[in-house]
């Protein structure tokens, strides 16, 4: 099986829940059909406040909380959100591997917290970002690309990251003009 590829986007800053679910609905915004976003972090990082944003960008008008105990939540909107939490990683990766690729690539955007656990059962073109706490309030969040997403969205999405008047800060961002690297050739 060949590498996966890897593109670094950049690594921001978010100051509270807001800039957290700010950063979601703008990504929602732009957000294709059959996207899967892997979402890592300790407890109380923002994974589940990144989906409400999230959700709100894909104009999902339900309440979105953690799915921890119902394992995933649907959400209609523009695109139908699916919204897993693989915490319970035995539980999380039967509903997954139930699920299967056909169910995940039909359509709908795919948000997974505590994606390191069902990894292995996520496709490899995923956003993925990690969510670490940096102080009480603030929030630094590492995005990657792993895979060949659609390169739009990819350089669309790099250029959210350093939008002028954000209400997060950036650490580090890729060029949002330069194109993602070529996959590996098999």
């Amino acid at each position: 099986m060949p590498a996966e590829l890897l593109h670094r986007l950049g690594t921001l800053l978010c100051a509270g829940p807001e800039a957290t679910e700010a950063l979601g609905e703008r990504i929602g915004r732009i957000a294709p059909a059959g996207l899967v976003i892997a979402l890592d972090g300790e407890l109380g990082s923002g994974k589940t406040c990144f989906v409400r944003g999230l959700a709100r960008g894909l104009d999902v008008t339900d309440a979105v909380s953690s799915p921890t105990f119902a394992l995933q939540h649907a959400h209609q909107g523009r695109l139908e959100l699916w919204h897993f939490d693989a915490w319970r990683a035995s539980s999380g990766a039967a509903l997954l591997q139930e699920l299967g690729p056909a169910e995940l690539g039909r359509g709908a955007v795919l948000a997974v917290e505590w994606a390191a656990r069902v990894r292995e059962l996520l496709p490899p073109p995923r956003l993925e970002i990690e969510f670490l706490h940096v102080a009480e309030h603030e929030r630094r969040l590492e995005l990657r690309v792993r895979g060949a997403l659609e390169p739009s969205f990819v350089t669309a999405l790099a250029r959210i990251l350093i939008e002028p008047g954000a209400a997060w800060r950036v650490e580090e961002a890729a060029d949002p003009l330069e194109p993602p690297p070529d996959p590996p050739r098999r």
